[in-house]
């Protein structure tokens, strides 16, 4: 390498003035003499080598981005989802939380309810059309129990007045129920002061269970007695005469069961009116 430098050319017999000189005046570093001899120490120093970055790669950033841009866009549409699921089932739905992403919980139940309303308790009147008293109900703890009144209005007395009456026990009619009507002039055709019972039913757990009895809106007179068991006709029928000179008596037994007539028995007298 020195040689390459013409550092030892200056003479064939005893090269290296050049060298020499150079030595002389320190310019080697490093370089020293010693016992008339000099020394070049051989060097050990590491090349430095520059460290150059890459230059940053855009494309990545534009990715990353975009992938960021398409989770947060899932999210969303995750959250409708879960939204329009639970609005249409109408329960609680919890979406997945995560402290930098989405924790949201939906409840829909409370949103869409109606609000819950007390039970009913005592007596409660509805409105007809004219604004007067249409039912009269009795609950207890929103289940109807107690006396049940219904009103009608009269054309031709312009007033209203109670045409049925019973009793509920737990939700369902029980006991006697009543039946009222104004008398009919047929011939006049005009209402008479006199309110009068039509019919009487007796029920048990919702059915008719007992006696029923229809009378004559004229005349009050009984024209029919018959029996029910669960809802069914069942037992004696009794017919009695609405009118002619054996008018309120007895004259037609029949024997029913299940609605129907098993059985007819002579008739006790002349009916030119039967009721059946």
């Amino acid at each position: 390498m020195i040689d390459e430098q013409k550092l030892l050319s200056d003479s064939k017999n005893r090269a290296g003035q050049p060298l020499r000189e150079l030595l002389r005046e320190n310019l080697l570093p490093h370089a020293y003499k010693s016992s008339g001899i000099w020394i070049i120490p051989h060097s050990h120093a590491k090349q430095k080598t520059s460290i150059i970055s890459a230059p940053p790669n855009n494309n990545v950033h534009q990715n990353r981005s975009l992938l960021a841009f398409i989770i947060a866009g899932a999210l969303m549409i995750l959250a409708v989802l879960i939204y329009r699921f639970s609005d249409s089932n109408n329960n609680i739905v919890s979406a997945p939380s995560n402290d930098n992403l989405l924790s949201t919980a939906f409840d829909t139940s409370k949103k869409n309810s109606a609000p819950i309303q007390p039970l009913k308790n005592g007596i409660i009147k509805t409105s007809d059309e004219y604004g007067e008293t249409q039912e009269v109900f009795t609950y207890k703890n929103g289940v109807l129990n107690g006396r049940y009144e219904e009103y009608r209005y009269s054309p031709f007395k312009r007033k209203h007045y109670r045409d049925i009456e019973g009793y509920y026990l737990n939700g369902k009619k029980t006991g006697t129920w009543k039946y009222y009507d104004y008398d009919y002039d047929m011939v006049n055709k005009i209402e008479k002061n006199n309110l009068i019972l039509t019919k009487i039913e007796t029920f048990k757990n919702g059915e008719l269970n007992g006696i029923s009895i229809d009378y004559d809106i004229r005349s009050s007179i009984k024209l029919i007695e018959t029996n029910y068991i669960n809802g069914e006709e069942t037992g004696i029928r009794k017919s009695y005469c609405p009118e002619g000179r054996n008018k309120g008596k007895l004259y037609l037994v029949q024997e029913v069961q299940n609605g129907n007539i098993i059985k007819r028995y002579p008739n006790e007298c002349e009916c030119p009116y039967p009721s059946y």
